[in-house]
């Protein structure tokens, strides 16, 4: 796994990056910038542990993030120095792996996305277990990803990358939510990683020295400016010699650089330490910005779009119905259902002393299947997120593919639910046993957890799960109050037809409205002395449904369906792309 450390350096040179902030005390639309880094160089050689510092704040992530690739509106210069190809990852500070795999299927998943084509010679499972061999995780290789400690996903995700030999690595604070023991551990896996001839830059957010001991250069930010860089051992020379500051001997020389930067002491001291960073004595040393090669390559996916796809449903199918407690307690909900809308609703569809509690019945089932369906949806999604972040900005795979997976895998739960769900009640509840009546009912379920299958991914990848909740809900309300049933169109107000005519609840209501009064159904039996809808023209009538033969609301609904699917699709692109982000 060794790689040459000859011409390798990642390099930068007045890079400078601002954003802008809105809020009530700064101006609310046009907002001020704020300077995240100031004209800061550097240079970052293979071979050295390369750590990033600074209080929160000083911008420590925002600089691994621009030259890891993630943040494009900056300016200033970047270049990889090498004679050969570059290829790098990021590792994001969450432990990001695929829950319900051992690590030896992660493993494997990672070499099917990021590995083309394999010699006629080559043992995957050899690489591998090289790989976790180095790593220290040979042990916990038949182990599932969840039953690992901190430290050891923090490892997997470090092996996950390791799959396709990169000559840079980028870490987001890697020693974060680690106790010291496992701290110390994780760093002196990035420095032997380093000694392999490997770019390695870290932030780091602990200043305790037997972590910055194993680091070959400091690199410390404050106020968008680098204030130090050199080794651990050296700051306390740096601040004698050209700030006129001296560390006292019982103080860990880290740390009281970061109290100084984050104005802990009244004094002038840290209004010395930025004097100094414009000082020629932390310029950077001439770099041959010769050759430009960008560190972060966009569409260097190894495989195809059908192998990406084909990997992403095997491991979302392996992962899924391996849970068994989801799959169990969804079946348990869909069988409770079933068997308590059989018991309510028996027979009602039989007489037309019963139209208004099938109405009832229909309304059920429209929102049952609403709702379910798109709180199951919206639920998963923010969870995977970060996962599918780290894995797509890593070239395993585009966004495309893995959008596709969701509903391959997710989706025919929810259809089968639904199929069985409209055969058995719509027997039970004593509906008209004609095949093309029932085809519209049940095609009409199917659709009806399409949309809001589909509608709560494109919520999922917006919101957080709390705020899904919360919006999404609020969306599904509405949907559901212009169902038609509460409030029929024509007595609304004129200026809230549109929420009737984008309501996917009214086309799926209108559809099994349909499916058993429309067709041109005779006069229903009366066991009454009068039952006012004997007719079910009367009923359409009353309740504003068009006497259609029923295709046209599905048809409806597929375009919804549609829509929903496109517009889920880009927001899951633009959500997974901003790899910057952390949420």
């Amino acid at each position: 796994m060794d790689v040459e450390t000859q011409n390798l350096s990642v390099n930068f040179s007045n890079v400078k990056y601002s954003v802008r902030i809105r809020g009530w005390r700064s101006d609310l639309l046009c907002g001020r910038n704020k300077v995240i880094l100031d004209g800061i160089s550097g240079c970052f050689k293979a071979g050295e542990l390369s750590v990033i510092m600074g209080v929160s704040g000083a911008g420590k992530t925002s600089l691994l993030n621009i030259l890891a690739g993630a943040v494009k509106n900056f300016s200033g210069k970047i270049s990889v120095i090498s004679d050969r190809e570059v290829d790098s990852v990021y590792i994001l500070q969450e432990n990001l792996v695929a829950p319900l795999l051992t690590v030896n299927e992660a493993m494997n998943f990672a070499f099917y996305f990021k590995i083309s084509s394999r010699s006629a010679g080559e043992n995957v499972q050899e690489v591998i277990d090289k790989i976790l061999e180095s790593l220290n995780l040979t042990e916990m290789k038949n182990t599932r990803s969840t039953e690992l400690s901190g430290g050891e996903k923090r490892r997997l995700t470090i092996a996950l990358e390791m799959i396709r030999n990169p000559t840079v690595m980028f870490f987001d604070e890697p020693t974060s939510g680690l106790d010291s023991t496992t701290s110390i551990q994780c760093v002196k896996v990035l420095k032997k990683l380093a000694k392999d001839g490997r770019v390695i830059i870290a932030t780091v957010h602990q200043p305790a020295p037997l972590i910055l001991q194993e680091a070959d250069q400091l690199y410390f930010l404050a106020e968008g400016k680098c204030i130090y860089r050199g080794t651990y051992n050296n700051i306390v020379h740096h601040l004698c010699d050209h700030c006129d500051i001296l560390c006292p001997q019982t103080y860990n020389p880290a740390e009281f650089l970061l109290e100084i930067a984050s104005n802990a002491y009244d004094n002038d001291w840290k209004s010395r330490i930025l004097t100094a960073a414009s000082a020629h004595a932390l310029m950077p040393p001439p770099t041959p910005f010769t050759s430009h090669v960008k560190v972060r390559q966009d569409s260097n996916y190894a495989s195809d779009f059908m192998k990406q796809l084909t990997g992403l449903v095997k491991r979302r199918f392996l992962i899924t119905y391996r849970d068994i407690s989801l799959i169990g307690l969804r079946t348990f909900i869909h069988m409770i259902c079933i068997v308590s809308v059989c018991i309510m609703y028996r027979g009602v569809g039989e007489g037309a002393e019963n139209v208004l509690n099938n109405l009832r019945y229909l309304l059920y089932t429209c929102g049952y299947f609403s709702f379910v369906t798109y709180s199951a949806s919206f639920s998963l999604i923010p969870r995977e997120i970060p996962i599918v972040k780290r894995e797509h900005f890593n070239g395993w795979y585009s966004i495309l593919p893995y959008y596709l997976s969701l509903g391959i895998v997710d989706l025919p739960l929810h259809i089968i639910a639904a199929t069985l769900y409209s055969l058995v009640t719509f027997w039970v509840t004593g509906q008209p046993m004609e095949p093309l009546r029932l085809a519209i009912f049940t095609f009409g379920c199917i659709a009806l957890v399409g949309v809001a299958h589909y509608l709560g991914y494109a919520t999922g990848f917006i919101f957080n799960v709390q705020n899904a909740s919360i919006f999404g809900q609020f969306f599904m309300s509405s949907f559901f109050v212009t169902s038609g049933y509460f409030v029929p169109r024509r007595d609304a107000p004129t200026y809230l037809y549109w929420l009737f005519d984008v309501s996917f609840m009214r086309y799926g209501q209108n559809s099994f409205v349909l499916s058993i009064y429309g067709l041109n159904r005779t006069k229903l039996e009366c066991n009454d002395i009068y039952c006012h809808y004997n007719n079910p023209k009367k009923l359409l009538h009353d309740i504003d449904v068009e006497e259609t033969d029923g295709w046209i609301e599905l048809l409806r609904l597929l375009y919804i369906l549609f829509f929903f699917f496109v517009i889920g699709y880009f927001i899951a692109r633009h959500r997974i792309s901003n790899v910057a982000t952390r949420k």
